[in-house]
C-alpha cells in the first residue's frame, strides 16, 4: 500500500523546486494574459477598419489562431521558427537559455489574443450605433472616439467573458511543460521522476492552480464590479 509522505513537498530540494515553478506559472500567466488582451484589442479593432486590407488580416488572424490548439503553437515557436530565419540567427537562437520559455509565451500570447479579440469584437458590437454617431456629430476623431466612447464600453460588455477566458489561459500555461519549461507541472514531474512520490506534489501543484485561478477569476469579477459602478 502506498504511504504518503506530505513532508516531501516541503524539504530541500523540492520545495523550492515548486516555489520556482510557481514562480514561472505566475511570470507566464502574467505576460501572456497582458500581451493577449493589447493585442486582441488591436485585433477587434481592426475588424471594424474602413479599409478591407486590415479587416481581412484580423479576421484571418483570429481564424488561424483560434481553430488551431495552442499547443501546436507552443511547439512551433519553438522547434519550427527558429529553423525559419538566416542559418547564424537560427543557431543563436536555438542557443538562447530563454528560448523554450519565449516559445510557450508567444503559443499561448497569439493563441489567447483570438479568442480575446472576439470577445471585445461582441462588446463593441453591443454598443448602440447612435453612440458612434452622436460622437461623430459632436467632432471627435477616430481616435479619441475609441479611446473614449467605444473601448471602455466595450471591456465592460466584454469582461464577463475575458473573465473565464484568462481563466484559461492560466490553465493553458501547464502545456509549456512540453518544451521543458520549468513551470510547476513540469516540477512536479521532476519530483515524481526523482522520488517515485507524485502524488503528494501533484496534490500541492493542484492547490497552487486553483488558488492561482481563483484569484485571476476574482481580480476579473472586482474589474467588473468597479466598472459597472463607474458606468453608473
Amino acid at each position: 500500500m502506498y504511504e504518503f509522505d506530505w513532508s516531501l513537498p516541503f524539504r530541500s530540494p523540492f520545495g523550492g523546486w515548486l516555489l520556482y515553478g510557481l514562480s514561472v506559472t505566475l511570470y507566464l500567466t502574467l505576460a501572456s494574459t497582458i500581451l493577449s488582451l493589447l493585442l486582441g484589442v488591436l485585433v477587434a479593432i481592426g475588424r471594424f477598419s474602413a479599409s478591407r486590407l486590415p479587416r481581412s488580416l484580423a479576421a484571418g488572424y483570429v481564424e488561424l489562431f483560434r481553430n488551431v490548439p495552442t499547443l501546436f503553437w507552443i511547439i512551433f515557436f519553438y522547434y519550427v521558427a527558429p529553423e525559419l530565419v538566416p542559418a547564424d540567427l537560427s543557431v543563436s537562437v536555438n542557443g538562447w537559455a530563454g528560448l523554450p520559455f519565449a516559445a510557450a509565451l508567444a503559443g499561448l500570447a497569439l493563441s489567447n489574443a483570438a479568442h480575446v479579440a472576439e470577445l471585445v469584437r461582441a462588446g463593441i458590437q453591443a454598443i448602440p450605433a447612435r453612440q458612434k454617431s452622436a460622437a461623430l456629430a459632436l467632432g471627435v476623431g477616430p481616435v479619441a472616439l475609441w479611446i473614449h466612447v467605444l473601448l471602455p464600453q466595450a471591456i465592460r460588455f466584454s469582461l464577463p467573458a475575458l473573465g473565464p477566458r484568462m481563466v484559461h489561459n492560466c490553465h493553458n500555461s501547464a502545456l509549456a511543460m512540453v518544451i521543458a519549461v520549468p513551470e510547476i507541472v513540469w516540477q512536479t514531474r521532476q519530483i515524481e521522476t526523482t522520488t517515485f512520490r507524485g502524488f503528494e506534489a501533484v496534490t500541492i501543484a493542484t492547490l497552487a492552480f486553483i488558488v492561482l485561478t481563483l484569484a485571476v477569476g476574482g481580480l476579473f469579477r472586482l474589474l467588473e464590479y468597479r466598472m459597472k459602478a463607474w458606468a453608473v
